[in-house]
């Protein structure tokens, strides 16, 4: 079992068993509508993955997946960004072999 950690910088990267179901809350207090970035299926398909989908739906939390080959990486925030300029996203969540989001903040391109 890991220990409870959080690193105090952005993007925010939380260690704890369980976390993922404080999600759903954390969301929230960034806004939304948001996207949600994960590896093509394992997690997706996974029993967490499954439910994690099911309480941001059943908390009507608009949600934009895209899904990646491989672990989501940093490097694709700014693509991931651009590609949903359109959609007024607040938070960037990217879940892999840990979870991470990046609040998005309007820039002039906007």
């Amino acid at each position: 079992m890991v220990n409870s950690f959080r690193f105090a910088r952005l993007p925010e990267i939380l260690f704890r068993n369980g976390s993922i179901t404080e999600l759903p809350g954390m969301i929230r207090k960034f806004g939304e509508p948001f996207v949600l970035v994960t590896g093509r299926s394992s997690f997706i398909e996974s029993e967490r993955g499954k439910k994690l989908l099911q309480s941001l739906k059943e908390k009507d939390i608009t949600t934009y997946h895209v899904s990646v080959r491989g672990e989501p990486a940093t490097t694709m925030i700014d693509e991931v960004v651009n590609n949903n300029r359109n959609n007024d996203i607040k938070l960037v969540l990217a879940i892999g072999a840990e979870v991470c989001w990046m609040p998005v903040k309007p820039s002039p391109q906007c």
